[in-house]
């Protein structure tokens, strides 16, 4: 009994909100568009779903950082996916807490995951992560993944639209080491939620049987494409 720890994505994310106070009556249509309810419905249904045909179809299907998500996919059916980690203090009083984290014993992943109506990142907060990523890998490779509402270039607050490198290079400090555009593109991958979509339908076609388990795969399957439409 003393291992167990609130790991649930559902115990996660009302952890989370219960700090949110006053706010939390956004919630009341269900948390509709709202990000960390979609990626807590999402990464539910990606870990309970066959992992190298789902999960793994969307790490496949994303750009940027092909050694490090082929590593990633190789260690992906035991891979642990934690849905709002403890967060990671970068010092001076600032800390990092991403929306999800993936681990194999080969690379440490922080998943960054913007809601699919528009949204902006705050100025530090891709470069932040980017250094969070290098702090938690310890031996292992660091990826940044994102889960974007639209393919790069990213907004951020008050700088326009650029590109994930240069969001990254904005206020880069700490431990990780200081890098080039190109540099960043081995460690840094995304996708958006229309590719998780389209991975989860393309994924699902391998599962054509009337057996209870294809039947199983296809009602979670369609439930996270359901989950994407719905928080439109």
């Amino acid at each position: 009994m003393s291992d167990l720890w609130n790991s649930s994505p559902i115990g996660r994310l009302l952890e989370e909100i219960s700090w949110e106070g006053r706010s939390v009556r956004a919630y009341r249509d269900g948390g509709r568009g709202r990000e960390n309810v979609l990626t807590a419905e999402a990464l539910m249904l990606l870990d309970f779903l066959p992992r190298r045909e789902f999960l793994g179809g969307v790490v496949e299907s994303a750009r940027g950082a092909d050694g490090v998500r082929r590593k990633l996919l190789d260690g992906i059916e035991h891979a642990a996916v934690t849905l709002l980690p403890d967060e990671t203090r970068l010092g001076a009083g600032v800390v990092v807490q991403p929306d999800a984290a993936l681990e194999t014993n080969d690379v440490y992943g922080l998943i960054e995951a913007k809601r699919i109506r528009t949204s902006s990142f705050q100025v530090p907060q891709l470069s932040r992560e980017w250094t969070a990523a290098w702090a938690q890998a310890g031996d292992r490779d660091p990826l940044l993944f994102l889960i974007l509402g639209a393919p790069p270039p990213v907004p951020v607050k008050g700088r326009g639209r650029m590109t994930i490198a240069d969001a990254i290079l904005l206020d880069l400090d700490g431990p990780a080491p200081k890098p080039t555009p190109d540099q960043i593109d081995n460690n840094v991958a995304w996708t958006t939620w229309d590719d998780v979509q389209s991975a989860t339908v393309l994924a699902c076609g391998q599962f054509t049987d009337d057996s209870t388990s294809s039947s199983t795969v296809l009602r979670l399957s369609s439930a996270l494409v359901r989950t994407i439409d719905w928080h439109r």
